[in-house]
């Protein structure tokens, strides 16, 4: 039976991604723990005590050393995955070309195949495998912020996440818009190269025939639609981005006041606040 397109990316290439999303998942924890570096230092100076200072000097020591071999890990095995993916599909993609008859080849558009191999593959790349794995390091950093926040007050913790549901719920109904936006840039710039293909194959014709108004006229009608489309998906993703930073600020909101009357009331430290103002970003 023969293997789909989305085989291809992890054909010979599982430890590759494997490795690349333990990666994500540990730089996710390694930036968690720094809000416990800052709890420590801002607690020591709170209570004046040398032996929490010193804690956090040597967690601090371990974050560094931990970063740099978890970044260099996932510089490798996310690199040597991409590598592999996309040679694996473009291969793919090519050898379902030559099994083209003659016929199919010359029935389909050869802007449709240059796309693929260029408009498209980028797409892929940037959406679905690095995607892909930035979804997997978001996610982690989400559990184990959450974890992190209840370990040091959970009524905090509600309140944070109860401040991020409407702002999460309006992102991920744009996220499905931004979908069907980059669809339609991707059919749009095949239409647009196929065009101006024709136009660089029938020069001669059409300088011959004095129709240079005539074809600027098509080429920015058609331009003018690739454009419009790539403006709408930016819109929306603009949209989701704005949306995004009203939530962060939203988040710090409440948890500058939630907790500062936290610590007014001896429920938890300065330190702890700061905790909590440093994860909730992510």
């Amino acid at each position: 039976m023969e293997q789909t397109g989305q085989v291809q990316f992890q054909k010979k290439n599982k430890l590759n991604y494997v490795m690349a999303l333990i990666m994500q998942c540990f730089d996710a924890t390694l930036r968690v723990t720094i809000a416990f570096f800052m709890m420590n230092v801002v607690e020591a100076m709170e209570f004046s005590d040398f032996g929490r200072l010193k804690n956090a000097a040597i967690l601090l020591v371990i974050i560094i050393a931990a970063y740099i071999i978890v970044n260099l890990g996932k510089k490798y095995f996310k690199n040597k995955y991409l590598l592999n993916a996309l040679s694996n599909f473009k291969q793919y993609i090519f050898r379902k070309l030559l099994k083209k008859s003659i016929g199919q080849f010359g029935d389909a558009s050869s802007a449709t195949f240059i796309s693929a191999f260029s408009n498209d593959i980028s797409i892929i790349e940037t959406n679905y495998l690095n995607g892909m794995l930035d979804f997997t390091y978001q996610l982690s950093l989400i559990v184990v912020t959450i974890v992190a926040m209840g370990v040091i007050n959970w009524k905090l913790m509600i309140a944070v996440l109860v401040s991020s549901v409407l702002p999460v719920v309006f992102t991920m109904c744009y996220g499905r818009r931004l979908v069907q936006k980059e669809r339609k840039t991707s059919d749009e710039n095949e239409g647009f190269v196929d065009q101006v293909k024709d136009f660089l194959n029938g020069f001669c014709v059409i300088k011959s025939f004095k129709a240079e108004e005539e074809v600027l006229e098509l080429f920015d009608k058609q331009n003018f639609e690739l454009e419009d489309a790539k403006n709408a998906k930016r819109q929306t993703n603009d949209t989701m981005t704005i949306t995004g930073d009203v939530s962060q600020v939203l988040v710090i909101a409440v948890v500058f006041i939630l907790g500062s009357y936290f610590a007014f009331k001896n429920v938890m430290s300065i330190g702890a606040v700061i905790a909590f103002v440093q994860m909730a970003g992510n």
